[in-house]
């Protein structure tokens, strides 16, 4: 599993992990 995956999965669903 790559953190990176997980967080186009976290922002599709309207998170935002970036900032």
């Amino acid at each position: 599993v790559n953190i990176a995956q997980l967080i186009e999965v976290i922002e599709d669903a309207g998170f935002d992990a970036t900032e």
